[in-house]
């Protein structure tokens, strides 16, 4: 895939469509994909070409939206050292109550929600809009009302789960009668055809002409927004190819047997097309200066390679700016492939692996393995378990995911400043500190108990690297004591992590 970027000078294109409230957007006058298309796109190997147009051209589109002479707050003052500064937030948002937390927001007493209410930017991932998770609701227009913020949204992906898509081509097949091609080599759709169409219970016409299914990134911000761009990131892994794969079984069959991972990932229901991009934002702050907030989102279902690489992309479209720059990523900073697999293909992945062929025969001339296999394991995996950053020692101290932390501490703007990566430890300043290594920003559940990692994080480029700084990030805090997620004993859960920038 090519990588494209789309420039948008928000300040002429905020000036489009007044909508209620006095809102300035582009959500209300743009032509989303009709349902038809959305269908076409995610059943069929050769879509509309129609559907395939307005993919690309929604798929390059920065939605937005704000109030017409909307409240500007000052920057912030540190008691302690009179310094103004101003909060920033990442935060993957995946199953968000989010009447919770409206709730908590406006009517919670804790340290750590002073710090979300705090926040002047937020760079959010896993954002729906109009999807079947979100009930049909543009989260981006909750979330920014809830904390007073603009918005920008750009979607990674369009999504509808096959329940929804198969429903749907039943009901035309119950009420028109098209050709067999709908059913044809499908045993899902033959088995619901054959069913009592009130047992089917469709989506209705108003969730139909309501459904978008947009999946993807966010920034809102309570300071305004100079200008956005997309930038779409190589391509790792084709979700259509292998997740469409589902709508040819039955309920029953779609579990596939697959090798557990660490971060308890199994199916993913939706049926997807797009991929992974960075949204990139220029703020204008109260004391007029400007800076670059990128939120963004690596893929989780390639190895650890591809995740360079896209970040790499990142890095050489950024690398020209000359003003302080603050990263908000999940970089799903796993060290193999989280795609779903079958025993096979992970059979022919182990034995295609040099690494793995070499710690092979490396074990079989090694009469002490049993004890050096227990203590790679053991320690291998304790010493990089809440510390992705830790070196990779091949073969006996494997962390695949160093090279990706290596990168980005060496990376130097054209200005010669390089992001913060300073501290007592490393990145502390930007990404909060634990006894045992970063404090953990994912839990999810494992057949017995949680499992945690460190996936999200802060990157923060300075205005200046000499003393005095300008834009300098201290006072990284995670915030694992809120939990706004009502199916957490089921499903994965991100917590917010948020520095202070001193401008």
């Amino acid at each position: 895939m090519k990588l494209r970027t789309i420039t948008i000078i928000t300040l002429s294109l905020f000036a489009l469509k007044i909508h209620a409230e006095s809102a300035i957007t582009n959500v209300y006058s743009y032509e989303f994909l009709k349902f038809n298309q959305i269908k076409s796109l995610l059943t069929s190997i050769d879509p509309d070409l129609a559907a395939v147009k307005k993919l690309g051209e929604t798929l390059s589109t920065i939605f937005y939206s704000y109030r017409k002479n909307q409240f500007i707050p000052d920057s912030h003052i540190d008691k302690e050292t009179s310094k103004r500064y101003i909060r920033l937030t990442q935060w993957n948002i995946a199953n968000l109550d989010l009447s919770m937390f409206e709730d908590a927001y406006k009517n919670g007493v804790s340290e750590e929600l002073e710090l979300l209410r705090e926040s002047d930017i937020f760079t959010l991932n896993e954002v729906d809009f109009d999807t079947e998770e979100s009930n049909y609701q543009n989260i981006n227009e909750i979330f920014s009302k809830i904390v007073d913020g603009r918005y920008i949204f750009a979607a990674e992906f369009i999504e509808a789960s096959p329940e929804m898509l198969t429903k749907s081509i039943v009901k035309e097949y119950r009420t028109k009668k098209p050709e067999k091609k709908h059913i044809e080599n499908n045993p899902y759709l033959s088995e619901l055809a054959t069913q009592d169409y009130e047992e089917i219970k469709p989506e209705s016409e108003k969730k139909m002409e309501d459904f978008k299914g947009l999946h993807g990134n966010a920034i809102v911000s309570k300071f305004p927004i100079k200008s956005a761009r997309i930038l779409r990131l190589p391509a790792c892994y084709d979700w259509f190819k292998e997740e469409a794969k589902l709508l040819e079984k039955k309920p029953e069959d779609r579990e596939r047997k697959e090798a557990k991972n660490r971060a308890g990932e199994g199916i993913v229901e939706p049926i997807r097309r797009g991929g992974r991009l960075a949204l990139i934002a220029e703020i204008l702050l109260p004391n007029r200066s400007i800076i670059t907030v990128v939120s963004t989102q690596l893929e989780n279902r390639a190895e650890p390679e591809c995740r360079e690489e896209q970040f790499q992309a990142l890095l050489e479209e950024i690398k020209n700016i000359d003003n302080a720059v603050i990263i908000g990523a999940d970089l799903n900073n796993f060290e193999k492939d989280m795609a779903p697999s079958t025993i096979g293909e992970t059979i022919v992945k182990t034995v295609t692996n040099p690494e793995i062929l070499v710690k092979k025969v490396v074990n079989y001339f090694n009469p002490f393995v049993p004890i050096t296999t227990i203590s790679s394991l053991t320690y291998g995996n304790y010493r990089k378990k809440n510390d992705p950053t830790v070196k990779h020692v091949p073969i006996l101290l494997k962390n695949e995911a160093y090279n990706l932390f290596n990168m980005i501490s060496e990376f130097e703007f054209n200005d010669g400043i390089q992001f913060d990566f300073s501290g007592e430890d490393l990145l502390e300043n930007t990404n909060e500190r634990a006894k045992k290594g970063f404090e953990t920003t994912y839990e999810y559940t494992k057949m017995f108990g949680n499992g945690t990692a460190k996936l999200d994080w802060i990157f923060v480029k300075p205005l200046r690297a000499e003393e005095p700084q300008a834009h300098y990030s201290k006072e990284a805090k995670t915030l694992t004591g809120i939990n706004f997620s009502k199916e957490m004993e089921k499903t994965s859960y991100h917590y917010p992590t948020t520095i202070k920038i001193v401008m």
